[in-house]
């Protein structure tokens, strides 16, 4: 090699391992790193194209060859077949996964030899990526990640170096030694021989795939869990409708939040929605809301307002801290589309509001009462005495709208027992994916919730 090509050669491992602002020379002689990177137009499979192009001989050795990875590249394999540009290609029948097609492709092309590697009865596999063009006695060389496959070549994130070596480097001996080791040891020329054999376990591989699919397919369509869609339309029609509410409402947040975005009901908020919304069509003007701790009863009395459209509601509680934490969890549900205030010992919200959450000693007192008239509402009533809101606040203003307490003592259920034409106990079960919910649980917190349970004797299956 002449002083002139070393000298450029050493101006560009200056410019790649040293200090990328000295001047770099000829790009031609630059290592550099290649990968799929759609912002700056850079693919792989422009790097091997170019390299096979203006190269004089080539080597590949990689574990995967697929149809699509070859197809853009044939027209090249193409021309080098014309000009007589010799090739070997190394690949495996490791895992199976090399298409056939491709391999008789590639081993029709009278200037390029394609061996196997075989790894039958071996304990390591193949998994070698790697690219070497030779032109005018140096040796560009792309390693790293990337197979002859069209995902490899064109989109997936790989990572490749590119270098250049004279033939008597020391990376470029050790890698050639290594290519020809794996080419004389345990592979095979890919003839009509070997092709029919690698066929053969190709074709049964993906039949034994085919049927673990099937098999699997088999086994989730026979699931406890699997129904016929006609037992679940209603619910996931609800499910969906609400799902797109919430995105609406997201959307017109000035700084729209991916937690807001994603929020959406799980089975005991759409259950309990669609009994909600046919008990109210039956004209009922009770309903009760039991279901263990931490599976979002406030939350499913929030998809319900704003899928049933009630413009206003009062939402009692025992405690400030609640109702706060209540406020929370329904300014996500509802964003700037609705006003909420709330009512306690430390808050004097106005009663104009969209949505009042108030304790229940505040709205016990009757000159609070008289001051804020409630009028066509819907009333939700947490953790709170049914036998104190009734006698001390339901008559007030209790008209014709629903009333849904979502956690009642056992003392007051007898208030909702009686199935009739306008009361009807609601019972929501907790399902599979809510009892993920318990597994993270520690003992005092499972206790209190069994004895929640107990109580209100509801079965959580």
């Amino acid at each position: 090699m002449d002083d002139k090509s070393l000298e450029v050669m050493h101006k560009g491992l200056y410019h790649a391992f040293v200090q990328e602002s000295e001047i770099a020379g000829n790009l031609a002689f630059h290592p550099k790193f290649v990968s799929n990177n759609q912002l700056k137009f850079h693919k792989v499979l422009t790097e091997i194209e170019y390299e096979l192009q203006n190269c004089d001989a080539f080597f590949i050795s990689v574990a995967f060859i697929t149809m699509s990875g070859i197809t853009p590249l044939l027209q090249v394999f193409k021309e080098l077949e014309q000009r007589g540009v010799p090739g070997r290609i190394l690949t495996t029948d490791y895992l199976t996964f090399s298409e056939p097609r491709a391999l008789k492709k590639l081993a029709e092309l009278k200037n390029i030899e394609v061996r196997m590697y075989r790894t039958q009865n071996r304990t390591s596999g193949f998994h070698t990526k790697g690219y070497i063009f030779e032109k005018d006695n140096l040796y560009r060389m792309i390693i790293g990640s990337s197979n002859l496959t069209m995902n490899a070549l064109t989109k997936n994130k790989e990572w490749n170096t590119k270098l250049i070596s004279t033939k008597d480097g020391a990376v470029y001996k050790d890698l050639v030694d290594e290519f020809e080791a794996l080419w004389s040891d345990n592979s095979q020329r890919y003839d009509e021989h070997l092709a029919k054999i690698y066929e053969e376990n190709y074709q049964r591989q993906k039949a034994i795939q085919k049927q673990k699919i099937q098999q699997e397919f088999e086994a989730i369509w026979q699931d406890s869990h699997t129904v016929q869609y006609e037992q679940v339309a209603d619910s996931y029609d609800t499910q969906y409708e609400i799902v797109q509410e919430q995105r609406d409402v997201t959307r017109q947040m000035a700084v729209p939040e991916m937690e807001m975005y994603k929020l959406q009901p799980n089975s005991m908020q759409s259950g309990f929605i669609d009994e909600l919304k046919a008990l109210i069509a039956n004209g009922a003007k009770r309903a009760l809301l039991i279901s263990a701790t931490g599976t979002g009863k406030t939350y499913a009395s929030a998809f319900a307002l704003r899928n049933i459209k009630y413009k206003r509601a009062l939402f009692l509680v025992h405690r400030e801290q609640i109702a706060k934490q209540a406020i929370a969890s329904y300014k996500k549900v509802f964003g700037p589309t609705r006003t909420f205030g709330l009512l306690s010992g430390n808050h004097k919200a106005d009663a104009s509001v969209d949505y009042l959450f108030s304790t229940m000693q505040m709205m016990a007192k009757e000159e609070i009462r008289r001051k804020r008239p409630i009028t066509r509402c819907i009333s939700f009533l947490q953790s709170s005495s049914y036998t104190v809101f009734k006698q001390k606040i339901g008559g007030f203003f209790m008209m014709k709208q629903p009333i849904v307490p979502l956690e009642l003592p056992k003392s007051d259920r007898k208030h909702f027992k009686q199935r009739t034409k306008n009361d009807l106990l609601l019972r929501c079960k907790v399902g599979p994916i809510e009892l993920s919910f318990f597994s993270s649980l520690d003992a005092t917190q499972r206790n209190e919730i069994l004895e929640r349970v107990f109580a209100y004797g509801t079965k959580v299956e």
